[in-house]
């Protein structure tokens, strides 16, 4: 703690949340401790009057969750949760393309997360009822992602889970949205790094690798990838964004800036008293959605995210007990 402080020159140093709380100099508060946690310390700041900012996921129930949502709604504070890839700038990009009608009616979905194994693991993160496992700690960020590009739910989804040190450290997720869409999933602890994201519409395919500065590709549904002129349309495009990809890469490249536009986001809303853009209520949908992924797993079957369990206890109880 001192040595944090030191480093930083943060003149308030805590040994509790509580401390904290009741200090009012305090005006915002960050709760990034494991989920399990959440609820009690985003209630306590929620009652505290403090403006909160709480990492995903936002709880381990539907019913911590509808806590939250309610108390934030009875305050004047702002309230958000930490889904970091819809600051993406690419993201960003790609939202605006489907919103102006570029890709014509979406088909389907596939998105690819995969990252090496850590050396060092906290123990809540190789438990599924605590929130480990890459179903509820990377998932969520899925989930939350279609429903941010696609303005769609989840209705159902089946998943195929392979259990590791890391809880489930693999898992292929296979879903239907309520107006059709198909969207599918893997997500992979202990290989190289990836996260990439494609869109398939009628009118073409939208390709985003968000661990690449210009990783953003559209194909018309007449081209070929390896065609001259895609080829050259795509250098054209990464030509002219260049000038602004430079100060991405002196400040860590895009991945890293989107978790700085996220806290940016969240000072400019408690500044200028701006709605957040992401809400409690979106946190709960990705925590249902996740919750059903848990379950499905569990059990091998399909399962209808409105029928499935509200809690990931209550997910893992389904399929004959808790890891």
């Amino acid at each position: 703690l001192k040595r944090v402080a030191a480093r930083f020159q943060v003149a308030g140093q805590y040994l509790s949340y509580g401390a904290l709380l009741n200090d009012p100099d305090v005006e915002a508060v960050a709760v990034c401790v494991p989920p399990q946690a959440h609820r009690e310390i985003t209630l306590a700041a929620l009652e505290a009057d403090k403006h909160v900012f709480v990492e995903k996921p936002l709880a381990l129930s539907l019913d911590e969750c509808d806590v939250l949502i309610e108390r934030a709604a009875r305050g004047r504070k702002k309230a958000t949760v930490g889904h970091q890839m819809r600051w993406h700038r690419l993201v960003r990009e790609a939202q605006s393309i489907v919103k102006r009608g570029a890709l014509g009616p979406i088909k389907a979905v596939r998105c690819v997360t995969t990252s090496p194994p850590y050396n060092r693991t906290a123990s809540w993160l190789e438990r599924r009822e605590l929130g480990g496992g890459v179903l509820v700690e990377v998932a969520v960020h899925t989930f939350d992602l279609w429903h941010y590009l696609l303005q769609s739910k989840v209705e159902e989804l089946h998943v195929m889970a392979q259990p590791g040190r890391w809880a489930d450290d693999t898992a292929m997720i296979s879903a239907r949205l309520v107006d059709g869409m198909l969207a599918t999933a893997l997500h992979c602890k202990g290989t190289a790094n990836s996260y990439e994201v494609e869109l398939y519409g009628q009118k073409g395919r939208l390709r985003i690798s968000l661990l690449q500065l210009d990783g953003l590709q559209f194909l018309p549904a007449s081209a070929y990838p390896g065609q001259v002129r895609t080829r050259l349309a795509n250098v054209a495009r990464g030509l002219q964004s260049l000038s602004s990809l430079l100060p991405n890469v002196r400040a860590g490249g895009d991945y890293a800036g989107a978790f700085r536009a996220q806290w940016q986001h969240f000072v400019s809303a408690i500044q200028r008293d701006l709605p957040v853009e992401t809400s409690l209520a979106d946190g709960r949908r990705a925590v249902q959605v996740a919750i059903a992924a848990v379950q499905s797993a569990s059990t091998g079957k399909p399962v209808q995210v409105s029928r499935a369990a509200r809690s990931i206890e209550g997910a893992l109880s389904r399929a004959g007990g808790v890891d």
